[in-house]
């Protein structure tokens, strides 16, 4: 569930949009200006975007290190 929600959420400022009323054919984005959206698969997502979200990945991992390694622990034995 949180892997398709956040898949949505990044998909947003895309400028393709999200169907979010599937099977009807409007999509949405944010910013709605569709010109102020970023393009997939340009400079700004492989080089300023994904870079970001690895980072905070990092730090939300290393910063709560303790409630990941006990969450693993329980799940994984």
């Amino acid at each position: 569930m949180i892997g398709v929600v956040s898949h949505i959420l990044m998909d947003l400022p895309t400028r393709a949009g999200v169907p979010l009323l599937w099977p009807v054919d409007w999509k949405f984005g944010f910013p709605p200006i569709r010109a102020l959206r970023i393009e997939s698969g340009k400079f700004v997502e492989k080089f300023i975007i994904f870079p970001g979200l690895l980072l905070l990945t990092g730090y939300l991992l290393i910063s709560h290190q303790t409630r990941v390694l006990e969450f693993l622990r329980q799940y994984i034995k």
